[in-house]
């Protein structure tokens, strides 16, 4: 028998419950890591508050020494030039460029069919409804360095699209060998209109 919700207390127990993030188990590689990088053993949230401290202190110099330190690239520029995503869209091969193509197509067609639609009433004593505005700008992070994945772009930039969102932002982490955007993440991010 399927779990029945009939409640906000009954939810809040069962598909809302969530896990704090520092509750789970940390592997002793990870904490070993970690300590590597910041000088003394921290918690991972302890290390990522560390990070976001910085960079709110000292912006994007922050951002270029963390990069250093946990990517190991020295950054001069956070943007990726047009020529450089031209160039990995010309260097893709013709039929991984087309899975990119179709699946972007496939995952557009899908969110297109799912009614947003804005109504009110003013039925039954009050002003009720919804009012559906897309965000005017998202920010985007796909994972890259080792482990590049495009799907990440295409699942999270196209249903931004879909919903209207004018802006939207793409990170992704630094190859160590030459401090680039893997060239198949800026391909899909053209695919999807990044």
């Amino acid at each position: 028998m399927p779990l029945q919700i009939i409640d906000s207390q009954t939810a809040l127990q069962t598909i809302l419950r969530r896990k704090p993030l520092d509750s789970g188990e940390v592997s002793p590689l990870l904490l070993d890591r970690i300590a590597g990088a910041f000088g003394e053993p921290l918690s991972p949230l302890q290390a990522v508050q560390r990070v976001l401290a910085d960079v709110r202190r000292a912006g994007d110099l922050a951002l270029r020494e963390w990069t250093a330190r946990l990517d190991g690239v020295d950054l001069v520029a956070f943007r990726v030039a047009p020529g450089e995503i031209e160039s990995a869209v010309a260097a893709t091969p013709p039929q991984l460029l087309e899975d990119l193509r179709q699946a972007a197509a496939r995952v557009r067609q899908f969110y297109e069919r799912q009614p947003l639609t804005s109504w009110i009433t003013q039925s039954g004593g009050g002003t009720l409804g919804q009012l559906v505005r897309p965000i005017r700008r998202v920010g985007l992070y796909v994972p890259g360095g080792t482990a590049p994945l495009p799907s990440t772009v295409i699942m999270s930039a196209v249903p931004a699209r879909v919903a209207g969102v004018v802006e939207i932002a793409l990170v992704s982490p630094p190859r160590r060998e030459d401090g680039r955007i893997s060239p198949i993440i800026l391909a899909a991010a053209a695919v999807a209109g990044v």
